[in-house]
């Protein structure tokens, strides 16, 4: 994470836990947007600039730009369609990519009976809104009337959630809980001693500046948060179930499942620093 967007990402940290903060602090988020295509742009338009506003309104100082080339931004941000189980929206840090860059995809159409689906605007918006929060290093939120609520991020859930929920069955809400029960308790069970060995690390590390301190120790603190918040959605998932309530089951077990594999992303990312030093 780059130094102007980590700062933002301490904000973030402050804002969750309801730290005042009356910074004067102002910098500028430049993103390489890819061309949107053609056929999307009428439904679509405006809707990078409105969710880019929604933040700057609730961050002090915050602007986001767009640049004419890669290497002048922080992240760029792509618009896709997908098949099958793919996200609908997503932000990753990765630079192993064609732009050497950390990426946000936003996913405007879905492939189904062999015709593209694009979805709506609103729901573009959300999403939008959700990964920019993301590329700003917000978590996740518990409160369902925030940006950064979980809701629905793949085509799966997509379908559920569409005019065909009605006849979803409850053997189907059954085997979708199941499913996601599973994997997440997986993911969760080696997490907390993988937590405990970067603490380890961390507390043995030597450090070139305490800006680096602060972000490795950030990596560790939302590892911590999103493990808590897995375990807790997992605790929540089977109470849903002990009431047969299963598409409430079916949203805790998954909205686990995510948290886990972001709490696992941000131990390696600690593992990973502290292995070389």
């Amino acid at each position: 994470m780059n130094r102007r967007i980590y700062y933002f990402a301490a904000l973030a940290v402050m804002m969750l836990f309801g730290i005042a903060s009356n910074t004067a602090y102002a910098e500028t988020i430049h993103m390489y947007v890819e061309k949107m295509p053609q056929h999307w742009q009428k439904q679509f338009d405006g809707l990078l600039e409105e969710a880019a506003k929604y933040w700057e309104k609730k961050i002090p100082g915050l602007k986001f730009e767009t640049v004419k080339f890669v290497d002048q931004s922080d992240f760029v941000v792509q618009w896709t369609s997908q098949h099958g189980e793919g996200k609908i929206g997503y932000y990753s840090e990765d630079t192993s990519n064609t732009y050497g860059k950390p990426t946000m995809a936003v996913t405007l159409g879905y492939f189904a009976d062999k015709k593209l689906n694009l979805v709506s605007y609103e729901h573009a918006l959300l999403v939008t809104k959700h990964e920019l929060g993301h590329a700003l290093g917000m978590p996740h939120s518990d409160n369902p009337d925030d940006a950064m609520y979980p809701t629905v991020d793949d085509y799966e859930s997509l379908q559920i959630q569409s005019s065909q929920s009605a006849r979803i069955s409850v053997n189907d809400w059954n085997a979708a809980s199941e499913k996601y029960q599973k994997i997440s308790g997986e993911t969760i069970i080696p997490l907390a001693l993988l937590l405990d060995d970067a603490k380890v690390h961390l507390n043995s590390a030597s450090f070139e500046s305490q800006s680096e301190y602060d972000a490795v120790w950030m990596h560790y603190w939302w590892a911590k948060k999103y493990l808590a918040e897995a375990e807790r959605l997992q605790i929540e998932g089977g109470l849903h179930v002990l009431e047969s309530n299963y598409e409430e089951s079916y949203h805790a077990f998954k909205s686990s499942y995510e948290n886990a594999l972001k709490a696992k992303q941000k131990i390696e990312q600690v593992l990973s620093y502290t292995k070389e030093r």
